[in-house]
């Protein structure tokens, strides 16, 4: 393990100590959240148009929401409005784990990836990359799963924060890129979910190539104004009527995030890596073809967000009084 990839363990240690200490001491929860929210907006908000495909599947989801679960989201939504100044709505708020990504803070990244090996070319025995079972997209899933089942006194700062980060965590769980890392003789210790993986592109890698679904989502800049949100959601809808629910059935049977996972990495393998070679052009065939599959994705990923808050956020609504901090 390189020395950056201990340290950001440690320093991730830390603050989730510390996140855990907040919920006890609102004072020093501040602190904490002064400190996240600032590295948060050090990158250009208004330039992170690469978060639109996150936003869509918000979009999806919350068509889906119960009554009871757009009720919780709103509660611990104001349990942290103050901190949120530059977040105006739960649009936005989806793309702040990708800001304090974007900010080099770097604490948290490995709550957006789970680098599963596609050995290509290369004997397992022969490759260096280390496989992280527990600080990964998916295990981060789980854990805030359980964390919602818990009543919400005592834990409202967990909750509001981790909430946050839930919703965009299942996005990136469905790009499969975010599951998967190839491994060659090249990139022994693999290339970071195609980000190694260049391409004669605009998009330059692999990886940005399906984070902006083949370079065909919307230009959204942020703040939203109302333009931006009526293009958010006529994507949305647009998507909802190619891929509805029941088309998708088969897939929703699914429940088990490390099933996901595995399904994703699956697709990576086959589509992601499939019929495109390094240092090459995208061929139409292959951008069209796999257009169509982030676009299904995004809808997965959508129906799954609301039926993981619909189930785990149905506890009912106690009278804790908020403490805006």
């Amino acid at each position: 393990m390189c020395i950056r990839d201990r340290y950001q363990r440690r320093v991730h240690g830390i603050i989730i100590c510390k996140i855990s200490m907040a919920s006890k001491n609102t004072a020093f929860a501040a602190k904490v959240l002064t400190l996240l929210f600032f590295f948060g907006t050090l990158c250009d908000i208004a330039s992170a148009w690469s978060a639109t495909p996150h936003m869509i599947m918000y979009a999806i989801a919350k068509k889906d929401f119960k009554q009871t679960t757009k009720d919780k989201m709103d509660k611990y939504f104001g349990y942290m409005k103050e901190k949120d100044a530059n977040y105006h709505n739960w649009y936005e708020l989806v793309c702040w784990p990708d800001d304090l990504k974007g900010s080099e803070l770097g604490v948290l990244d490995g709550w957006h990836f789970y680098n599963q090996a596609f050995y290509d070319g290369i004997k397992p025995e022969d490759a260096t990359i280390i496989i992280n079972k527990e600080y990964n997209v998916v295990n981060s899933v789980v854990q805030t799963l359980e964390l919602f089942k818990k009543p919400d006194n005592g834990v409202m700062f967990h909750k509001s924060f981790m909430l946050r980060y839930f919703i965009h965590m299942v996005g990136d769980m469905h790009q499969p890129l975010h599951v998967t890392s190839r491994v060659s003789q090249q990139h022994k210790d693999g290339d970071k979910g195609g980000n190694l993986f260049f391409i004669k592109h605009n998009a330059k890698n692999l990886h940005a190539l399906w984070d902006r679904m083949m370079e065909k989502s919307p230009l959204v800049k942020r703040p939203l104004d109302q333009t931006g949100i009526n293009a958010i959601e006529s994507w949305a809808d647009t998507i909802r009527k190619q891929f509805t629910r029941e088309k998708l059935a088969n897939d929703l049977k699914v429940k088990d995030p490390w099933v996901m996972a595995q399904k994703m990495h699956e697709i990576a393998i086959s589509e992601a890596y499939g019929g495109i070679k390094e240092n090459t052009e995208p061929s139409k065939d292959y951008l069209a073809f796999r257009f169509e599959t982030c676009k299904k994705l995004i809808a997965l990923a959508g129906y799954r967000l609301a039926d993981f808050l619909n189930e785990h956020l149905q506890s009912s609504l106690n009278t804790l009084s908020l403490i805006h901090i």
